[in-house]
């Protein structure tokens, strides 16, 4: 059995009680399962994904709202006006704007960019050449609203690297078959 294969039963067998009793074990999809048409560029241009403004832009409107509700809650400590309450209310509204903060806009985990050219691919400030990497997979786990979709790249059959897309403006399909493409 090679390294991807293990890595493979590795992960399935990661899999906690109540995922192993609805079957949500984790798809694997190699650059050759995927059909989708790509508009190709040509092998001189590099290809940027970069966190999506769709969602950073709803997380600004969320931490708006949030920054309203601190302020509201602090009028009402300053006036002293259900104090116990009002204090815990603004600790769990500051704790909601520093974790949407934190998701969206400095995690390095879920807020990077990728560069993939025909020498190499940068995912955030990683960067590594193509002879360095023996292959590469997608990795979705779970369903619906809580998919996570995770480009896995094996490092010299050595080390497996996972990088997770979620908050990136282009799709796991997408970014796989633009690997294939410059990888050639």
């Amino acid at each position: 059995m090679n390294f991807v294969e293990t890595f493979m039963n590795d992960e399935k067998s990661k899999c906690n009680w109540l995922e192993r009793l609805l079957k949500s074990y984790p798809v694997f999809y190699f650059a050759k399962d995927i059909t989708t048409n790509l508009k190709h560029k040509s092998i001189d241009q590099a290809f940027i994904v970069r966190p999506s403004k769709f969602r950073r832009l709803l997380a600004i409107f969320f931490i708006c709202f949030g920054m309203f509700g601190w302020f509201s809650i602090f009028l009402l400590v300053l006036q002293k006006i259900l104090l116990p309450i009002a204090i815990v209310f603004l600790l769990l509204i500051t704790v909601w704007i520093g974790f949407i903060l934190w998701t969206f806009f400095l995690n390095p985990k879920y807020s990077y960019k990728i560069i993939i050219d025909r020498n190499k691919i940068e995912l955030g400030k990683q960067a590594f050449e193509w002879n360095k990497i023996s292959e590469y997979l997608l990795m979705d786990k779970g369903s619906g609203r809580h998919q996570v979709t995770t480009l896995v790249l094996f490092i010299d059959n050595k080390q497996a690297l996972k990088f997770i897309l979620n908050n990136l403006n282009k799709s796991g399909q997408e970014i796989i078959k633009r690997i294939e493409f410059y990888r050639q």
